[in-house]
């Protein structure tokens, strides 16, 4: 199995599916707008990879599902290489989606790694459904912000690694942020504790992400911020999606209160890096 260079990440774009129940994770990796890794069975003509979507925190298989050089020497790739790579960032199990038509083979070439299975459900905003959803107000004594306000001010805040980390998470630099993606804050004088964010871009469909401050939650700030942000991509002309685990109650009730429809489901696998084939 190869690893692609940066520059060499347009060899697979047009192996991932980009119309039928696509991951816009993956393609903003393919497409160079956000961080990961790919690796492939032949640099020369690629039919199959695997992609690291370093926001996402996992990974995807796009292309020939049914390629059996590929996936033949996938666990062997997994245990010799990727589980100390992982482990070295901080990962201790493996999570892979893949474009429709993989699912099966997910199951079979991981069946022997006590592999776990769960549901996300997608939801989607289109420019063409815009409306204004009534939110709460800001709370006195808390303030909406522009993320790109709070990283000028970011000396005031105590806790502004809690935005930086996002950042790099999803977008390796604050600068590659804000020359693509759009977020905003709930601040107090001195603390960050909600942000929503552009998580992904994949053509005209922007991703959202959002997270709060523990102490924080549940108190209305994650839906003004994802509000900012949705109406944020409207301006952009861009879709917004939504993306969680079908047993987070509170994320799909909020992307409904928001306007959003839902999409589709898919699986998601995950296995411990401890358990080799």
């Amino acid at each position: 199995m190869i690893e692609l260079h940066n520059e060499d990440f347009y060899l697979v774009k047009d192996l991932i599916e980009r119309k039928n129940k696509f991951r816009p994770e993956a393609i903003a990796v393919v497409d160079g707008n956000n961080p990961g890794w790919i690796f492939v069975d032949s640099k020369d003509n690629p039919i199959t990879a695997l992609i690291w979507c370093k926001g996402m925190e996992g990974f995807h298989l796009i292309g020939d599902c049914e390629n059996n050089t590929f996936i033949s020497g996938l666990n062997s790739f997994i245990d010799g290489y990727l589980v100390q790579r992982l482990k070295d960032v901080g990962f201790n199990d493996f999570e892979v989606s893949g474009d429709p038509g993989w699912e099966q083979t997910i199951e079979d070439v991981f069946s022997s790694r006590g592999l776990c299975v769960g549901k996300q459900i997608v939801y989607t905003f289109k420019k063409s459904d815009f409306n204004i959803n009534q939110v709460s107000h800001v709370p006195q004594g808390f303030y909406l912000q522009s993320i790109s306000n709070v990283l000028e001010k970011s000396k005031e805040y105590e806790n502004i690694e809690f935005l930086l980390n996002i950042i790099e998470s999803f977008w390796g630099t604050k600068t590659n942020f804000l020359s693509k993606g759009v977020g905003y804050c709930i601040t107090t004088d001195k603390w960050i504790v909600s942000t929503a964010y552009t998580g992904f871009i994949a053509g005209s469909t922007y991703t959202i992400g959002i997270e709060t401050v523990k102490d924080y939650r549940r108190r209305g700030f994650a839906e003004l911020v994802a509000q900012e942000v949705k109406k944020a991509h409207m301006n952009l002309g861009a879709n917004s999606y939504w993306d969680c685990m079908k047993d987070n109650v509170a994320s799909y009730n909020l992307a409904e209160k928001l306007g959003f429809i839902k999409e589709y489901e898919y699986n998601v696998y995950w296995f411990s890096l401890n358990s080799k084939n």
